[in-house]
């Protein structure tokens, strides 16, 4: 921007502001733990991005999926709280696995989650959020080979304080959150009290059972009691429960996949199978519908407590954290995702458990040699259970001309309880042989057992049924081919080395530049799940090398503040999803190496100072340099394998874009002022999944607020509105079908949706 457009904007908005004047006071300084030390985020030689608690009320985020659209290279694919999945710069798209776990790392108050479901929940009473971008292997541990996202809740304070908001909108929309701390009675303890409590109907409509999928009821609280029994010590313990219960979620049919990439037609197609019963499929593009002839719904439970402790020993600091996490998710689905009886419920029933410690010690934040040691333990039992029940008119829609009796009531259990075992000792130091200079290095030992029993049984609903398939052999090999009795049990053992080197140049006092190399490790284990023939019961560990340079500065009296980063990442053994369309069966293979490359960048400005304008830039070029031998997607099943070197990985938008224009200004001659807000979020289209028929095209998303409320923040009433251009969009896309047929079906996102919010504080 060349001075005099400076100068011309500068005079715009002073106009509409009634001619204020320059603002006087500077960006707030944010201070993160990102190093697990509190230091200035400018300071950090990491690509990151942070927002608080007060910007989330402020803004109306309480979901991931929000949050994270407000930051670039990072991404999320949730199509519910099982199958849930976070991408930092193109890397971490994977859909459930109950036996492996996500490339990005996600913590809540440093306790780390195991399963990406118990984030999905609503982010209430929240201190901070960081996301952190890039292999972390070093301080975070293993699972982080993309990056981070670190979730803070809000401390508890002896001072008496509390807030509560009621919101109603479209869609019956109904929300109320709060929290309140304060003294436990005349006891040294300090508590705080949190929790929420969201309904709304749905807005996708199932015209076979005449109702709205999409409808939900969620709820939650969080207790917390602080203690500090002298200076140098502090104990703080935390529980936590949230409910998830959705009818739904209501996917809905995309593409058919008819033909092949060569243009030949694909037999036994979806709409082959359907003409056979005389029914239409519906595909129907924005009209957010669907006719599922089977109960859907989603039941999720999330509970947990975490015990912090952190002790002064002389100038030393050490600090323990020890979790405990339980979560349980309960699905009901509509298996053909349509009017006919073929597969009337599947889905997965999914019982998690954790116990984690990590132990550190601190040296003095002073002089020109500091070191950070610690220990960490990670152990979680998962069991699931993969579950299919066979409709009437399953047998002629999967094998023409099979007796209807063969299949109808046939179900298919398969029983897994993968369990991991994680010891690490990790360090970090840092020295400045200068004022002006920093060099950091850490380092961290690994070693990891994993183990699982697999199991697959078949029952009957019916008698009639069983006698049909004793007797005939054609039902009974229908049978075995859909699932029969099986049992096995495998074990992996593992050890990586994760690492990073920094080097930090403060040339000036808000200005510095930065050098980085890190090796990250996401582990490898087993695939709980009966596979198909040739795939391998274990997966090696990916690992990440990665390299980063960057620039954080601040300028005009701290009212802009930029930051640059460009990085160049590559990934050995990738934890590729492969979805095998014969069996159905979702699972992890390693890809070979995959390589993802681009930049980051981040602008905020306070122009005046009634204004505020935020942007952040993300752009990745993410790529299989080698995936050989892969299972291939519904268009290319007339090839044995597919070969994706040298393409785009799936779920990775290579351009994202955010902005937003916060304007602040008190009504004359009274006590309250005025705040309205406008925020926008672009992901460019890219595949779900590795085939063309889960293409997510590009999405643009504007959200308003404008609200009137005391000086003080005691009282605020806003108007908002979702999408406010009511984008139709899907927020993710898998192909799946039974028996091979390879549809893809999308989960539509949110209509506009416009409500009331009423905040009180004291």
């Amino acid at each position: 921007m060349n001075s005099f457009s400076r100068r011309f904007l500068i005079a715009a908005v002073g106009w509409i502001v009634g001619g204020a004047a320059i603002a006087e006071e500077a960006l707030e300084e944010v201070v993160v733990s990102a190093r697990k030390r509190s230091e200035k985020a400018q300071d950090v030689p990491i690509s990151l991005s942070e927002i608080s608690g007060d910007e989330l009320r402020e803004r109306g985020l309480v979901r991931v999926q929000e949050i994270l659209r407000t930051m670039p290279n990072v991404s999320t694919d949730i199509l519910q709280p099982r199958n849930a999945s976070l991408s930092i710069r193109g890397i971490g798209r994977n859909p459930a696995n109950d036996a492996l776990e996500s490339s990005v790392g996600v913590f809540l108050d440093g306790v780390y989650l195991g399963r990406p479901g118990m984030a999905i929940t609503d982010l209430v009473d929240i201190e901070r959020i960081e996301v952190l971008r890039g292999p972390q292997g070093a301080l975070f541990g293993k699972n982080a080979t993309a990056g981070v996202l670190n979730i803070m809740t809000t401390r508890p304070t002896h001072e008496s304080s509390g807030w509560l908001e009621v919101s109603a909108g479209d869609f019956d929309l109904r929300e109320v959150r709060g929290a309140a701390s304060g003294r436990l009675g005349s006891s040294p303890l300090a508590f705080r009290l949190s929790g929420f409590a969201t309904g709304r109907d749905g807005y996708i409509h199932d015209t076979t059972r005449d109702e709205w999928l999409g409808e939900l009821q969620r709820a939650g609280a969080r207790a917390q009691l602080a203690w500090e029994p002298s200076a140098s010590t502090s104990l703080r313990l935390i529980a936590d429960y949230s409910s998830h219960d959705e009818t739904g979620p209501g996917y809905q049919l995309v593409d058919p996949n008819l033909y092949r990439v060569d243009g030949t037609l694909r037999t036994n197609n979806l709409v082959a199978r359907s003409e056979r019963f005389g029914y239409v499929p519906d595909f129907p593009g924005d009209a957010r519908r669907n006719d599922a002839d089977a109960e859907q719904r989603v039941v999720a439970q999330n509970a947990g407590a975490a015990l912090l402790a952190d002790w002064k020993i002389g100038e030393f600091r050490l600090s323990s954290i020890t979790g405990w996490r339980k979560f349980s998710y309960l699905p009901e689905n509509d298996g053909d995702y349509s009017a006919l009886d073929v597969l009337s419920s599947i889905g997965v029933d999914v019982h998690s458990r954790q116990l984690s410690e990590e132990l550190r010690l601190a040296s003095p934040q002073d002089g020109k040699f500091q070191y950070l040691a610690g220990l960490q333990f990670f152990e979680q039992h998962v069991q699931g259970n993969t579950f299919a029940v066979y409709g009437s008119q399953a047998s002629e829609y999967i094998f023409s001309g099979l007796s209807a009796s063969a299949l109808d009531g046939y179900q298919v259990d398969t029983l897994a309880d993968p369990e991991t075992q994680s010891y690490s000792v990790f360090g970090q130091t840092y020295w400045w042989p200068r004022a002006d200079l920093e060099i950091a290095a850490g380092v961290r030992w690994t070693a990891e057992k994993k183990a699982a029993t697999v199991e697959q049984t078949t029952s009957d609903a019916a008698m009639n049924a069983a006698a049909t398939a004793f007797f005939d052999p054609a039902a009974l090999q229908a049978r075995q081919r859909l699932g029969s009795a099986q049992f096995f049990s495998v074990k992996s053992h593992e050890d990586f080395v994760s690492g990073s080197l920094s080097v930090t140049w403060h040339f000036r006092e808000d200005m510095n530049a930065y050098l980085s190399a890190a090796r990250g490790a996401k582990s490898g284990g087993v695939n709980a799940a009966i596979l198909p023939t040739g795939a391998d019961l274990t997966v090696d560990p990916e690992i990440a090398l990665g390299f980063e340079a960057g620039l954080k500065s601040q300028w005009l009296a701290d009212r802009l503040q930029f930051n640059i980063s460009a990085f160049h990442t590559t990934i050995d053994g990738y934890q590729a999803s492969i979805r095998d369309r014969v069996i159905g069966a979702t699972y992890l293979a390693n890809a070979g190496k995959v390589r993802t490359v681009g930049a980051e960048t981040e602008v905020i400005y306070r122009p005046v100072a009634r204004i505020t304008l935020a942007a952040g830039v993300g752009y990745n070029d993410a790529r299989y340099e080698s995936f050989r031998n892969a299972a291939c997607p519904p268009e290319l099943d007339n090839q044995a394998s597919c070969d994706y070197s040298g393409q785009r990985v799936a779920g990775a938008p290579p351009l994202t874009i955010n902005g937003s224009i916060a304007y602040e200004a008190p009504i004359a001659d009274t006590q309250y002022r005025f705040r309205t807000l406008v925020d926008f979020s672009h992901a460019d289209g890219f595949r779900a999944e590795l085939s063309r028929s889960t293409w997510i095209a590009e999405r643009d998303l504007v959200n308003l607020r404008a609200g009137i409320g005391t000086a003080d923040d005691s009282r605020e009433l806003t108007v908002w509105v979702n999408n406010l251009l009511d984008e139709s969009y899907y927020s993710g896309m898998a192909v799946v079908g039974p028996a091979g047929t390879g549809v893809a079906l999308g989960l539509p996102g949110p209509p506009r949706t416009v409500g009331l919010s009423l905040n009180l504080r004291y």
